[in-house]
């Protein structure tokens, strides 16, 4: 099984799959958040289902260009909306 990192538990968790129209979605196994979710190809921006690097502060795959400096665009926004707190 594998982990992804939740921020509603707020740590690393196993997740669960779930297949939908279009996508699966990685769900926590603890709280039932959603963690991440895969595209099919035909609904994906990125040209291949390949990890182009890993976020430097949840070590989520990251499928893009490197747009935030090394974060995934999740953890990108949860630190700078604590920082304008």
């Amino acid at each position: 099984m594998s982990q992804d990192y939740c921020f509603q538990c707020n740590r690393l968790t196993p997740n669960h799959s779930q297949r939908g129209a279009g996508r699966t979605t990685y769900h926590c196994s603890v709280c039932g958040c959603q963690t991440d979710a895969d595209y099919d190809d035909e609904y994906a921006d990125e040209p291949n289902d390949e990890p182009t690097g890993s976020c430097d502060n949840c070590d989520t795959n990251l499928y893009e260009d490197d747009d935030y400096g090394g974060l995934c665009g999740q953890c990108y926004w949860f630190i700078h909306m604590a920082n304008k707190r």
